[in-house]
């Protein structure tokens, strides 16, 4: 299902969201409302103490890459992720979630995206040394920004799409993305405006190979909580907006299909960047 507006936005309907058409240039804007009021004063707090902060801004439109793969620590991340070693140099290797914590290869991260407004966000934190650039939401939990930072990570920021019932012109930046509170859909629309035409996910899912309480089993054998499904299904719908554009799409992550990408297998990995 398709809606569209007057002022030249669409929106593709996932599982009870309405996915905006980011490769548009309307004015961005969130119907969703993700944003409840009871966490409106955590939010508006990031931005104001991440405006302490000298951060860059991300002129993303100035960044070009042809290819890009995605990375979250989805099922079974702690052993695939040495297939990533064997991928070509030229493409732009983007981390989420906790993939960056569990990196153990020795292959260059470009960015790290996080956009998590919330104290769990700290977290995401490596134990390791390793702090490669990192993309920050100007709502992101300002202590991991301020950890981030003293311990000598490069740190640039984009700003989250408003919501028609709330915005803020706190610390906002020339590059606005649709993100959902979600790293990987955030990478998604970077990747866009990075100009990449070839993009694969690798392990974007969060599924469990055990029953979890209120999880629900897929046709795999695996488990997965029903919120999950839901953020599953947004990144699904930023996909059917890129595919839509013409760029060429590949998923290598457990969990449930994504509708939008053709899932392949390990040993076709690296070919697909060739």
């Amino acid at each position: 299902m398709i809606k569209k507006y007057n002022d030249g936005n669409e929106y593709y309907f996932a599982n009870g969201m309405w996915i905006r058409n980011f490769t548009k240039s309307a004015t961005p804007i969130d119907i969703n409302n993700i944003t409840e009021q009871k966490d409106y004063r955590i939010i508006v707090e990031n931005e104001i103490k991440n405006s302490a902060f000298d951060i860059s801004e991300i002129d993303a439109n100035k960044i070009k890459h042809k290819k890009a793969i995605i990375i979250s620590d989805g099922f079974d991340f702690a052993n695939k992720q040495k297939i990533i070693l064997d991928i070509p140099n030229d493409v732009l290797v983007i981390c989420t979630n906790r993939s960056l914590s569990k990196w153990r290869i020795n292959k260059k991260v470009d960015y790290f995206v996080v956009n998590n407004p919330y104290k769990e966000c700290m977290n995401l934190l490596p134990k390791h040394k390793y702090y490669p650039s990192c993309l920050i939401s100007s709502r992101t939990n300002y202590e991991f920004v301020n950890e981030y930072d003293k311990r000598g990570g490069s740190l640039y920021k984009y700003s989250s799409t408003p919501e028609e019932n709330f915005s803020s012109s706190i610390n906002k930046s020339i590059c606005v993305i649709d993100d959902y509170r979600n790293p990987i859909c955030a990478a998604i629309g970077l990747c866009y405006k990075f100009g990449v035409s070839k993009l694969m996910l690798f392990c974007c899912d969060s599924s469990y190979n055990t029953n979890q309480p209120s999880s629900e089993k897929l046709n795999i054998g695996l488990w997965i909580y029903p919120q999950q499904k839901i953020s599953h299904d947004i990144i699904d719908g930023n996909l059917y907006w890129y595919k839509k554009r013409g760029a060429v799409l590949a998923d290598h992550s457990s969990g449930p299909e994504y509708q939008n990408v053709n899932y392949i297998n390990e040993n076709d990995i690296v070919e697909f960047f060739k």
